[in-house]
């Protein structure tokens, strides 16, 4: 089953970058200490070294000069993948068996759905930045139904990223946070295209659009490792709980009674981060 990056998503995952670097200048490290004067860079790096070899304890504030890599990040951004076990049963009934939803890896018999995004973050101790993240999938509809060919969902997210540092090693740290923002899911049903030009346009195929706008929370806890001194990796899990104050839409106009008004659902992010 093809899946593609909705462009809410998309238009949303670079917010997080533009917040990662103006976080990063905002709240970013301060500038690492100068070595004393007269002693070349390259020999204060090793100065921790030379007195380890030599017996003499080393001050804690150098032993960052032994880490090239410099701990945990205070600024970055970049791309990310997020997977979510979503629970569409309730929308699938609602669809009278139109479609079976499968996500795009089914485990424990649950679907698992993909999604892509931006994320970006600025901060020592405490980090603020943004997040934003999409998804589309595309369904056959069952044999019987004549009038509608295909179904879409899509799912679009984004909003305010709050971090909090809770350990430091030499090449990375753990931190916990939370995720506040909005997004929307949006339902599209498609009729067969039939015939020629003239008679598409007399006689159009059906074709409906609904849209169910939410907000949401995702705490979670988050790991990374700096692979190099500039980019690395950054896996969080979490879990998320979206709630919808308003109805399904059609063109502006309220449609009672449909699904999705509260989901809650774990979630698993990969993040390639590029920063200091």
């Amino acid at each position: 089953m093809p899946m593609r990056i909705s462009l809410t998503g998309i238009a949303i995952g670079l917010v997080p970058v533009l917040a990662g670097m103006i976080g990063y200048e905002a709240f970013g490290a301060s500038p690492a200490p100068a070595g004393p004067p007269g002693l070349g860079e390259e020999l204060w790096r090793w100065q921790p070294v030379l007195h380890a070899v030599e017996g003499v304890q080393t001050p804690a504030e150098e032993l960052d000069f032994v880490y090239p890599l410099g701990g945990a990040y205070s600024g970055g951004g970049g791309p990310l993948f997020l997977s979510a076990l979503l629970p569409l049963e309730d929308l699938e009934r609602s669809l009278q068996g139109l479609v079976d939803l499968k996500g795009d890896v089914v485990w424990g018999g649950r679907s698992l759905f993909f999604l892509k995004g931006g994320e970006g973050f600025g901060g020592v101790d405490f980090r603020v930045g943004g997040f934003g993240a999409g998804g589309w999938w595309t369904y056959a509809a069952s044999m019987g139904a004549s009038e509608i060919e295909e179904v879409s969902i899509s799912l679009g997210l984004g909003g305010l990223l709050l971090e909090k540092l809770l350990a430091e090693t030499a090449q990375g740290g753990v931190s916990f946070g939370a995720i506040l923002g909005g997004g929307s899911w949006e339902l599209q049903l498609r009729g067969p295209v039939q015939g020629d030009f003239a008679s598409l346009v007399q006689n159009p195929p059906r074709q409906l659009k609904l849209e169910r706008p939410f907000w949401f929370v995702l705490p979670y806890l988050s790991v990374e490792w700096k692979v190099f001194p500039f980019a690395g990796v950054r896996l969080k899990a979490g879990y998320g709980l979206a709630l919808s104050f308003e109805e399904w839409k059609h063109d502006g106009d309220p449609v009672p009674g449909g699904p999705l008004r509260s989901v809650g659902f774990p979630a698993v992010e990969l993040m390639l981060i590029f920063g200091g």
